[in-house]
């Protein structure tokens, strides 16, 4: 995703794919302010998040995941422990983590899978400088579209993102991604 090596990556790119392959599930979720795994943010959730947390094999890096489902969308906080390994720059850490993407479906599904790059933005959260982004992994008639916020924090790399299969329920969208805040100390 950001850092060198194929294996921060594949965090991010497992929990795309993951997000992408949900079900259904209630059309009227309970959204919920919720804490991330590492306790460093609170975002409003559709129904009650999951966390897990991941290592990539030979390397300091750590990954926290908090995830939770709704319909066809899936919303997630990842935040990987960069450890002192150096960070790319924003825009290419977004490069990277569409490609990875990509890969990883294509790998995933054994056909090729071509990326489309909707929208990519410069924000800010609470001082850091942010890419907001959107993208489609197209395989064959079927597609899937990411909208994501990504940054560095505290040497940290922190990207929040809503996944979903048709068209979006852009409410939800913004309501997930503009909720993303610092849990107060």
């Amino acid at each position: 995703m950001i850092v060198t090596g194929r294996g921060v990556a594949a965090p991010v790119c497992l929990l795309v794919l993951c997000l992408a392959a949900v079900g259904c599930r209630s059309a009227t979720p309970e959204w919920r302010h919720a804490t991330s795994a590492t306790g460093n943010y609170v975002a409003e959730f559709p129904g009650e998040p999951v966390t897990r947390t991941e290592s990539a094999p030979d390397s300091p890096i750590s990954t926290q995941f908090t995830f939770s489902e709704s319909d066809e969308h899936s919303f997630g906080i990842v935040e990987t422990t960069l450890n002192g390994i150096a960070a790319y720059p924003l825009d290419e850490a977004v490069d990277r983590s569409i490609e990875g993407s990509r890969a990883d479906r294509e790998e995933h599904t054994g056909g090729p899978v071509t990326v489309s790059e909707i929208w990519r933005t410069t924000g800010n959260f609470d001082g850091a400088e942010t890419r907001e982004f959107g993208y489609q992994l197209i395989d064959g008639d079927e597609k899937t579209t990411v909208n994501s916020v990504l940054f560095y924090r505290d040497g940290n790399v922190v990207q929040a993102m809503v996944v979903y299969d048709g068209e979006a329920d852009q409410e939800a969208v913004d309501r997930f991604l503009s909720s993303l805040a610092s849990e107060p100390s």
